[in-house]
């Protein structure tokens, strides 16, 4: 008798390495297919970047006209530039080194257009903020629309109220709002790096290439894989030795 119930001890499947090794295997899979996807969309949206910058200039009017994904058009805008309320999107780096975008109202026929004038270097200290010197007046600028993405996760430390400049944690239009007490539209110029105006300009509007998510997608299916060997290796090596 206990011969026999050695023997049935050790034909046991090993449930919990079974269901250990399937969801770590079904994850990595679900993660490889993921960055697949994130590489498509990746070269999807540089082939409309590649079409829509061929594209002649549009006017920011004819701009609001467009019902459906209008990022990465060209368009020019005129209006009276509120140079002494700017906006400091904080965190933005820059060739290896943090500092600001800077975000200023254009107030258009239109509403209030929020433009990003390019990047500058932050200061020694947090409380050392940069001096900004714009000029104020009426300027026709030009640049290409962008549709900021909001993180949730994200939690805004600016309060209505206190003194220009606004150091902002993301590009979020309630805030600019809030504090510009006026109806402001829902996108942002980036400021074409040929304006005269602005500072550092560098825009990457796809930030990790198609390639580097395939790289991903191929070193998550190597891991299942390798994970699926490593298991019907040691389920072998367990069944072989207890044969013996």
């Amino acid at each position: 008798m206990a011969t026999n119930n050695h023997a049935l001890k050790s034909k046991k499947w090993p449930i919990v390495a079974t269901l250990v090794t399937l969801v770590a295997v079904v994850i990595m899979f679900a993660l490889g297919f993921w960055q697949l996807e994130r590489a498509n969309n990746k070269e999807q949206r540089l082939t409309q970047i590649e079409q829509r910058q061929q594209r002649s200039q549009i006017s920011l009017q004819a701009l609001t006209t467009i019902e459906s994904d209008f990022r990465d058009i060209k368009f020019n805008a005129g209006g009276e530039l509120l140079s002494d309320q700017l906006f400091l999107l904080d965190n933005r780096i820059n060739k290896g080194r943090v500092g600001y975008e800077i975000l200023v109202p254009l107030k258009t026929e239109i509403g209030l257009l929020m433009v990003n004038m390019g990047w500058v270097p932050a200061g020694a200290t947090r409380q050392n903020l940069p001096v900004i010197n714009l000029p104020k007046g009426t300027f026709s600028l030009s640049g290409i629309a962008a549709i900021p993405d909001k993180n949730p996760m994200i939690t805004e430390t600016a309060e209505v109220g206190q003194s220009w400049p606004v150091v902002i944690q993301q590009m979020d239009f309630e805030v600019f709002q809030s504090f510009l007490n006026s109806p402001v539209l829902d996108f942002v110029m980036l400021l074409d790096e040929e304006q005269e105006l602005g500072f550092a300009r560098n825009w990457q509007p796809v930030v990790m290439p198609p390639e580097k998510h395939l790289a991903y997608a191929i070193q998550w299916f190597g891991l299942a894989l390798a994970c699926l060997l490593v298991y019907i290796f040691a389920l072998k090596k367990r069944y072989s030795s207890r044969h013996d």
